[in-house]
Protein backbone atom coordinates (compact mmCIF):
# COMPACT_ATOMS: atom_id res chain seq x y z
CA UNK A 1 0.00 0.00 0.00
CA UNK A 2 2.93 2.35 0.63
CA UNK A 3 4.28 1.51 -2.82
CA UNK A 4 0.86 2.22 -4.33
CA UNK A 5 0.63 5.55 -2.47
CA UNK A 6 4.05 6.61 -3.75
CA UNK A 7 3.21 5.81 -7.37
CA UNK A 8 -0.19 7.53 -7.01
CA UNK A 9 1.46 10.69 -5.68
CA UNK A 10 4.29 10.82 -8.27
CA UNK A 11 2.40 9.24 -11.20
CA UNK A 12 5.80 8.05 -12.34
CA UNK A 13 7.34 4.69 -11.47
CA UNK A 14 10.93 5.93 -11.68
CA UNK A 15 10.41 8.89 -9.33
CA UNK A 16 8.33 6.75 -6.95
CA UNK A 17 11.09 4.12 -6.85
CA UNK A 18 13.66 6.80 -6.03
CA UNK A 19 11.46 8.16 -3.23
CA UNK A 20 11.06 4.66 -1.81
CA UNK A 21 14.76 3.85 -2.26
CA UNK A 22 13.94 0.70 -4.18
CA UNK A 23 14.47 -0.62 -7.70
CA UNK A 24 11.86 0.29 -10.31
CA UNK A 25 11.33 -3.35 -11.48
CA UNK A 26 10.62 -4.40 -7.89
CA UNK A 27 8.13 -1.55 -7.50
CA UNK A 28 6.38 -2.49 -10.73
CA UNK A 29 6.05 -6.11 -9.60
CA UNK A 30 4.56 -5.01 -6.27
CA UNK A 31 1.91 -2.91 -8.01
CA UNK A 32 1.02 -5.73 -10.40
CA UNK A 33 0.70 -8.14 -7.47
CA UNK A 34 -1.52 -5.66 -5.63
CA UNK A 35 -3.78 -5.24 -8.66
CA UNK A 36 -3.98 -9.03 -9.09
CA UNK A 37 -4.91 -9.42 -5.43
CA UNK A 38 -7.58 -6.73 -5.63
CA UNK A 39 -8.84 -7.88 -9.01
CA UNK A 40 -8.91 -4.32 -10.37
CA UNK A 41 -6.60 -2.05 -12.33
CA UNK A 42 -5.34 0.83 -10.22
CA UNK A 43 -3.32 2.61 -12.94
CA UNK A 44 -3.62 3.26 -16.64
CA UNK A 45 -0.10 2.90 -18.04
CA UNK A 46 1.25 4.06 -21.37
CA UNK A 47 4.75 4.87 -22.55
CA UNK A 48 4.01 8.54 -22.02
CA UNK A 49 1.99 8.64 -18.79
CA UNK A 50 0.71 6.93 -15.66
CA UNK A 51 -2.76 7.83 -14.39
CA UNK A 52 -5.06 6.57 -11.64
CA UNK A 53 -8.18 4.71 -12.65
CA UNK A 54 -11.47 5.45 -10.89
CA UNK A 55 -10.84 2.39 -8.71
CA UNK A 56 -7.35 3.65 -8.03
CA UNK A 57 -8.60 7.05 -6.89
CA UNK A 58 -11.05 5.39 -4.49
CA UNK A 59 -8.38 2.99 -3.23
CA UNK A 60 -5.97 5.91 -2.65
CA UNK A 61 -8.42 7.60 -0.27
CA UNK A 62 -8.70 4.47 1.87
CA UNK A 63 -4.99 3.73 1.54
CA UNK A 64 -4.05 7.09 3.04
CA UNK A 65 -6.49 6.55 5.91
CA UNK A 66 -5.20 3.04 6.62
CA UNK A 67 -1.56 4.09 6.50
CA UNK A 68 -2.25 6.99 8.86
CA UNK A 69 -3.91 4.57 11.29
CA UNK A 70 -1.00 2.15 10.95
CA UNK A 71 1.50 4.92 11.67
CA UNK A 72 -0.57 6.05 14.66
CA UNK A 73 -0.72 2.49 15.99
CA UNK A 74 3.06 2.18 15.79
CA UNK A 75 3.45 5.53 17.50
CA UNK A 76 0.97 4.61 20.23
CA UNK A 77 2.74 1.31 20.89
CA UNK A 78 6.08 3.08 21.21
CA UNK A 79 4.59 5.76 23.48
CA UNK A 80 3.08 3.08 25.69
CA UNK A 81 6.45 1.35 25.93
CA UNK A 82 8.05 4.70 26.79
CA UNK A 83 5.45 5.49 29.46
CA UNK A 84 3.81 8.39 27.64
CA UNK A 85 0.49 6.77 26.64
CA UNK A 86 -1.99 4.37 28.19
CA UNK A 87 -4.15 4.05 31.30
CA UNK A 88 -2.82 4.48 34.83
CA UNK A 89 -4.94 3.47 37.85
CA UNK A 90 -4.01 5.30 41.04
CA UNK A 91 -5.20 4.31 44.53
CA UNK A 92 -4.98 6.95 47.24
CA UNK A 93 -6.26 7.82 50.70
CA UNK A 94 -8.61 10.80 50.89
CA UNK A 95 -6.16 13.05 52.70
CA UNK A 96 -3.86 13.07 49.68
CA UNK A 97 -6.49 14.98 47.72
CA UNK A 98 -6.41 17.70 50.40
CA UNK A 99 -2.70 18.37 49.88
CA UNK A 100 -0.29 17.57 47.06
CA UNK A 101 -1.99 14.90 44.95
CA UNK A 102 -4.02 17.37 42.82
CA UNK A 103 -0.80 19.22 41.93
CA UNK A 104 0.90 15.98 40.93
CA UNK A 105 -2.09 14.89 38.84
CA UNK A 106 -2.35 18.22 37.02
CA UNK A 107 1.40 18.28 36.30
CA UNK A 108 1.31 14.70 35.05
CA UNK A 109 -1.66 15.46 32.77
CA UNK A 110 0.19 18.38 31.20
CA UNK A 111 3.32 16.32 30.60
CA UNK A 112 1.55 13.19 29.40
CA UNK A 113 -1.72 14.25 27.75
CA UNK A 114 -2.20 10.83 26.16
CA UNK A 115 -2.28 8.99 29.50
CA UNK A 116 -5.70 8.45 31.04
CA UNK A 117 -5.55 8.73 34.83
CA UNK A 118 -8.11 6.63 36.70
CA UNK A 119 -8.19 7.60 40.42
CA UNK A 120 -9.55 5.35 43.19
CA UNK A 121 -10.16 6.77 46.68
CA UNK A 122 -9.49 4.03 49.22
CA UNK A 123 -9.40 3.45 52.97
CA UNK A 124 -6.92 0.75 53.88
CA UNK A 125 -7.09 -1.61 50.91
CA UNK A 126 -4.21 -0.08 48.94
CA UNK A 127 -1.93 -3.11 49.28
CA UNK A 128 -4.65 -5.59 48.36
CA UNK A 129 -5.57 -3.46 45.34
CA UNK A 130 -1.94 -3.46 44.20
CA UNK A 131 -1.60 -7.17 44.79
CA UNK A 132 -4.66 -8.16 42.78
CA UNK A 133 -4.00 -5.62 40.01
CA UNK A 134 -6.93 -3.25 40.62
CA UNK A 135 -4.50 -0.31 40.75
CA UNK A 136 -1.06 0.24 39.25
CA UNK A 137 0.32 2.58 41.90
CA UNK A 138 -0.85 3.61 45.38
CA UNK A 139 -0.34 6.85 47.31
CA UNK A 140 -0.29 5.74 50.93
CA UNK A 141 1.70 5.60 54.17
CA UNK A 142 4.81 3.37 54.26
CA UNK A 143 4.11 -0.35 54.35
CA UNK A 144 6.86 -2.95 54.29
CA UNK A 145 6.15 -5.68 51.76
CA UNK A 146 8.71 -7.75 49.82
CA UNK A 147 6.66 -7.59 46.61
CA UNK A 148 6.31 -3.80 46.58
CA UNK A 149 8.62 -1.01 45.61
CA UNK A 150 8.19 2.31 47.41
CA UNK A 151 9.38 5.90 47.19
CA UNK A 152 8.89 8.58 49.84
CA UNK A 153 7.32 11.61 48.21
CA UNK A 154 5.98 13.95 50.89
CA UNK A 155 4.92 14.16 54.52
CA UNK A 156 2.29 15.55 56.83
CA UNK A 157 2.10 16.19 60.56
CA UNK A 158 -0.39 15.24 63.22
CA UNK A 159 -2.30 18.08 64.86
CA UNK A 160 -5.19 18.49 67.28
CA UNK A 161 -8.80 19.38 66.49
CA UNK A 162 -10.98 20.82 69.26
CA UNK A 163 -14.33 22.55 69.35
CA UNK A 164 -14.34 26.33 69.01
CA UNK A 165 -15.50 26.74 72.64
CA UNK A 166 -12.93 24.30 74.04
CA UNK A 167 -10.60 25.79 76.72
CA UNK A 168 -7.59 24.89 74.54
CA UNK A 169 -9.00 26.49 71.38
CA UNK A 170 -6.90 29.64 71.89
CA UNK A 171 -3.71 27.76 72.83
CA UNK A 172 -0.89 28.13 70.30
CA UNK A 173 0.38 24.57 70.75
CA UNK A 174 -1.35 21.79 72.65
CA UNK A 175 0.34 19.42 75.07
CA UNK A 176 -1.41 16.05 74.96
CA UNK A 177 -1.50 15.87 78.75
CA UNK A 178 -3.77 18.94 78.67
CA UNK A 179 -6.55 16.72 77.33
CA UNK A 180 -6.71 14.80 80.63
CA UNK A 181 -9.32 12.09 80.16
CA UNK A 182 -11.44 13.75 77.47
CA UNK A 183 -13.01 11.39 74.91
CA UNK A 184 -10.91 10.84 71.79
CA UNK A 185 -12.45 10.75 68.33
CA UNK A 186 -10.47 8.64 65.88
CA UNK A 187 -10.83 6.70 62.65
CA UNK A 188 -11.94 3.10 63.15
CA UNK A 189 -9.12 0.54 62.81
CA UNK A 190 -11.02 -1.24 60.04
CA UNK A 191 -10.88 1.99 57.97
CA UNK A 192 -7.54 3.54 58.90
CA UNK A 193 -5.52 1.06 60.98
CA UNK A 194 -2.27 3.00 60.76
CA UNK A 195 -3.81 6.32 61.84
CA UNK A 196 -5.90 4.69 64.59
CA UNK A 197 -2.98 2.80 66.11
CA UNK A 198 -0.59 5.76 65.81
CA UNK A 199 -3.01 8.16 67.52
CA UNK A 200 -3.87 5.79 70.38
CA UNK A 201 -0.19 4.93 70.97
CA UNK A 202 0.78 8.60 70.85
CA UNK A 203 -1.90 9.58 73.38
CA UNK A 204 -0.83 6.89 75.82
CA UNK A 205 2.86 7.63 75.37
CA UNK A 206 2.42 11.30 76.23
CA UNK A 207 0.07 10.98 79.18
CA UNK A 208 -3.34 11.41 77.54
CA UNK A 209 -5.77 8.82 78.90
CA UNK A 210 -9.10 9.23 77.07
CA UNK A 211 -12.14 8.04 79.01
CA UNK A 212 -13.75 6.89 75.78
CA UNK A 213 -12.89 6.22 72.15
CA UNK A 214 -15.29 7.25 69.42
CA UNK A 215 -14.24 5.24 66.36
CA UNK A 216 -15.79 6.68 63.19
CA UNK A 217 -15.55 5.80 59.51
CA UNK A 218 -14.46 9.06 57.86
CA UNK A 219 -12.79 12.41 58.43
CA UNK A 220 -15.92 14.54 58.13
CA UNK A 221 -17.72 12.49 60.80
CA UNK A 222 -14.69 12.75 63.08
CA UNK A 223 -14.60 16.52 62.76
CA UNK A 224 -18.38 16.67 63.21
CA UNK A 225 -18.04 14.87 66.53
CA UNK A 226 -15.40 17.40 67.56
CA UNK A 227 -17.60 20.35 66.53
CA UNK A 228 -20.42 18.87 68.62
CA UNK A 229 -18.18 18.79 71.69
CA UNK A 230 -18.18 14.98 71.87
CA UNK A 231 -14.41 14.80 72.15
CA UNK A 232 -11.10 15.91 70.67
CA UNK A 233 -9.21 14.44 67.73
CA UNK A 234 -5.57 13.92 66.77
CA UNK A 235 -5.56 14.11 63.01
CA UNK A 236 -3.37 14.74 59.97
CA UNK A 237 -2.80 18.45 59.48
CA UNK A 238 -4.18 18.08 55.95
CA UNK A 239 -7.65 17.64 57.42
CA UNK A 240 -7.65 21.32 58.30
CA UNK A 241 -8.63 21.85 54.65
CA UNK A 242 -12.07 20.49 55.58
CA UNK A 243 -14.03 23.50 56.77
CA UNK A 244 -16.33 22.28 59.55
CA UNK A 245 -18.04 25.07 61.46
CA UNK A 246 -17.06 25.04 65.12
CA UNK A 247 -13.74 23.17 64.73
CA UNK A 248 -10.37 24.71 65.57
CA UNK A 249 -7.07 23.12 64.51
CA UNK A 250 -3.97 23.50 66.69
CA UNK A 251 -0.43 22.11 66.37
CA UNK A 252 0.85 19.68 68.96
CA UNK A 253 3.80 20.19 71.27
CA UNK A 254 5.14 16.84 70.07
CA UNK A 255 6.10 16.89 66.39
CA UNK A 256 4.93 13.73 64.62
CA UNK A 257 5.80 13.47 60.92
CA UNK A 258 3.68 11.19 58.78
CA UNK A 259 5.57 10.01 55.71
CA UNK A 260 3.65 9.39 52.51
CA UNK A 261 4.89 7.07 49.80
CA UNK A 262 4.08 5.80 46.35
CA UNK A 263 3.93 2.00 46.18
CA UNK A 264 3.85 -0.36 43.23
CA UNK A 265 4.35 -4.03 42.52
CA UNK A 266 7.99 -4.72 41.74
CA UNK A 267 6.99 -7.02 38.90
CA UNK A 268 4.72 -4.32 37.44
CA UNK A 269 7.03 -1.30 37.44
CA UNK A 270 6.03 -0.35 33.93
CA UNK A 271 7.32 2.71 32.06
CA UNK A 272 3.95 4.33 32.78
CA UNK A 273 4.23 3.75 36.53
CA UNK A 274 7.82 4.99 36.42
CA UNK A 275 6.72 8.17 34.64
CA UNK A 276 4.19 8.89 37.39
CA UNK A 277 6.60 8.12 40.24
CA UNK A 278 9.29 10.32 38.74
CA UNK A 279 6.86 13.16 38.09
CA UNK A 280 5.57 13.03 41.68
CA UNK A 281 9.12 12.91 43.04
CA UNK A 282 10.14 15.91 40.96
CA UNK A 283 7.06 17.99 41.79
CA UNK A 284 7.23 17.26 45.52
CA UNK A 285 11.00 17.21 46.00
CA UNK A 286 11.06 20.53 47.94
CA UNK A 287 8.30 19.26 50.24
CA UNK A 288 10.09 16.06 51.22
CA UNK A 289 12.05 16.47 54.48
CA UNK A 290 15.62 15.23 54.70
CA UNK A 291 14.78 13.38 57.90
CA UNK A 292 11.50 12.61 59.65
CA UNK A 293 11.59 12.07 63.37
CA UNK A 294 8.63 11.73 65.70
Amino acid sequence: MRYFEAVAEHLHFGRAADALVTAQPSLSRQIIQLEDELGVRLFERTNQRVALTDAGRTFLIDTKRILQLADASVRHARETAEGTRGELRIGFFRGAMMTELPLVLSTFRRRFPHVELVPYAMHNEHMEALQDGRVDVAWTVPTAHPDFGTRDITSDRLSAAVSADHPLATTKRIDLTDFGDEPLVTIAPSIGPWLHDTVVELALRYGYRPSRLYEVKDDITALGFVAAGSGVAIIPQAWSAIQILGVVHRPLMVDVVVRQTLCWRIDSYTPLVRSFVETASEVLAPATPQSAAS
